[in-house]
């Protein structure tokens, strides 16, 4: 999927600098998603493979990699949900 289709609350996003509570503005709904603490360290995993590293990880780049490799499914969760987003 080409960057272009992307939704366009991510080009909206780079602006952002209000409160981050009030993101809901921008994306249009409130996430919530029902996820065990090791699905959440695997997203960080997700940042690090992407050459990210989150100031405030709390798990250390190879703990988020461990937790990423443990749970596949978070990772085809995210290409699911963000095709346009490459790593």
């Amino acid at each position: 999927m080409a960057l272009n289709n992307a939704p366009s609350y991510l080009y909206d996003l780079m602006d952002f600098q209000d409160e981050i509570f009030k993101i809901y503005k921008v994306t249009g709904y409130v996430p919530h998603w029902e996820h065990a603490e090791g699905d959440e360290y695997a997203l960080y995993g997700i940042a690090a493979r992407r050459g990210f590293k989150p100031y405030d990880m709390p798990v250390t780049t190879n703990e988020a990699l461990i937790h990423l490799e443990a749970s596949p499914r978070i990772e085809n969760l995210f290409r699911e949900v963000f095709p346009f987003i490459k790593f």
